[in-house]
């Protein structure tokens, strides 16, 4: 497929930068498109109608990921570092590393006072390195990114003082570096009303990061099957697994909320 066939442009008028309810609007009263392919026909409707377009036996499959933050400001006797954080690898994290020229393998950076070190291993893909974090087991590694990091991303100022906002009702497993944001719609009131009415939701994780993130995103092969995407850390529980592979035998459908748990699924499933 040619990539220029997906090409479009989205006024920026329409891009919510901000969530409902910094917006003094409500999660679930969200505009929503509903396309009836069979009848080649498209209806408007709400976000809180949702469970209208549903049947019961029906699977919604959501990611319970939890964003953090993606900038490290630490020091070493060299002086002052930066560390962007872009995604995890099996053997730690992809990481940008601020000011590049002192980067080398083996250089520790240390963070707070010290509680949180990251040591450089190699340069990968482009200015990125392979970066691995150690710290006191006494301390969990996301609650130090918390405390000790910060957003690198500008478009969206407000998530530092409402980090909160950003996140789904449902998120449990903090790692994201981007905003799943196709459930921020979802109400705890709304995903009770859709299981009153047969419809079973169950989690998946998958850790957003060099698939989405800045310049990482961008296609530039003329063939879409040619574009190399970056690895990303994901988790299917057995448990999630028999719900959908049962909700296929039945005849219900599964249905993905957001991107990140299509190609979860579609990698599962290979």
């Amino acid at each position: 497929m040619k990539t220029a066939d997906f090409d479009f442009r989205v006024p920026e008028r329409l891009i919510p930068l901000m969530p409902p309810e910094l917006r003094g609007e409500r999660r679930e009263h969200a505009r929503m498109v509903v396309l009836r392919r069979a009848e080649k026909r498209i209806e408007h409707d709400r976000f809180d109608h949702l469970g209208a377009h549903l049947r019961p036996g029906d699977v919604l499959v959501v990611n319970d990921t939890l964003i953090v933050h993606d900038q490290l400001r630490g020091w070493n006797r060299r002086g002052a570092f930066k560390l962007i954080l872009f995604g995890h690898h099996a053997d730690g994290w992809y990481a940008a590393v601020r000011p590049a020229s002192r980067a080398r393998p083996g250089l520790v950076i240390k963070f707070g006072y010290g509680e949180l070190k990251a040591e450089l291993l190699k340069q990968t893909i482009g200015d990125l390195w392979l970066v691995r974090f150690e710290h006191d087991p006494i301390f969990d590694f996301y609650e130090l990114i918390m405390e000790h990091g910060e957003r690198n991303l500008p478009l969206y100022k407000p998530m530092q003082e409402r980090m909160d906002a950003y996140d789904n009702v449902y998120g449990r497993e903090p790692g994201s570096l981007e905003l799943p944001s196709a459930g921020l719609h979802f109400t705890d009131e709304l995903l009770r009303r859709l299981r009153r009415e047969g419809i079973k939701v169950v989690a998946l994780t998958l850790h957003i990061g060099l698939t989405e993130l800045q310049r990482y995103r961008h296609i530039a092969e003329e063939e879409v099957e040619d574009h190399r995407v970056g690895a990303e850390w994901y988790r299917v529980k057995e448990s999630a697994a028999r719900a959908i592979n049962g909700a296929r035998r039945r005849g219900g459908r599964v249905v993905a909320v957001g991107t990140s748990v299509v190609r979860t699924l579609e990698t599962a499933r290979q």
